[in-house]
């Protein structure tokens, strides 16, 4: 099955999680680590689910789920504990008006997987086996996570304040900002720009002095 991995952006996504058990708590904290707030909805709620709820002051409905629950939702993850009729129940009714689905127990069934993820300020890195293997991708993720640059979030909070700077100079030079940061990597590297203490001049001088450099 092919996929589109995607980023989703912005907090006022309105996001609903059934389930309060542990594999729900977990989801929860994934989609609270994005930036969300979901409403939880859940018959019973588990000790992990009830911190997470109360040290976010998330909306909960303790009921069981009913048919109409997800509408207005445009993403809703189902932990069922195991209940697979309740999941496809969801699905259905999900899928019918074309939002999107997480089935944390029946991967499967859902239209969204959450991949593993690593997270160093503005750098977010993730890895999906396509609901295979949970256990594999974050075995990978740690791998991942372990060449990652210290110097990464500084780096790249460098960049993304002379990005408009760095824009105009491309222009200037008729190529894009990719090739021009392109020929940065091969002729200085990303250590040209993570010395303790640059400015924001110095962050763009030194990407104009590769950029002349043979």
């Amino acid at each position: 099955m092919t996929s589109l991995p995607l980023i989703l952006v912005g907090s006022d996504l309105r996001v609903l999680v059934i389930g309060g058990g542990p594999v729900a708590a977990e989801k929860l904290r994934t989609l609270l680590a994005g930036g969300l707030r979901p409403t939880v909805m859940a018959e019973k709620v588990g000790d992990a689910m009830r911190t997470l709820i109360d040290e976010h002051d998330l909306e909960c409905r303790q009921r069981p789920f009913r048919d109409g629950d997800t509408d207005g939702y445009a993403l809703t993850v189902v932990a069922s504990g195991g209940d697979r009729e309740l999941a496809e129940r969801v699905r259905d009714e999900v899928t019918a008006r074309g939002a999107l689905v997480n089935c944390a127990d029946f991967a499967e069934l859902g239209n969204v997987h959450f991949p593993a993820t690593t997270r160093r300020g503005p750098l977010t890195v993730s890895i999906s086996t396509g609901g295979a293997s949970a256990t594999y991708a974050t075995w990978l993720r740690e791998r991942v996570d372990a060449t990652i640059p210290d110097n990464a979030e500084l780096v790249l909070g460098r960049l993304a304040r002379v990005r408009g700077r760095l824009k105009e100079r491309a222009a200037a030079r008729g190529v894009t900002l990719r090739a021009m940061m392109r020929r940065f990597v091969d002729n200085a590297g990303f250590d040209a720009i993570a010395e303790p203490g640059m400015t924001d001049e110095e962050v763009v001088g030194a990407v104009d002095a590769a950029w002349e450099r043979e």
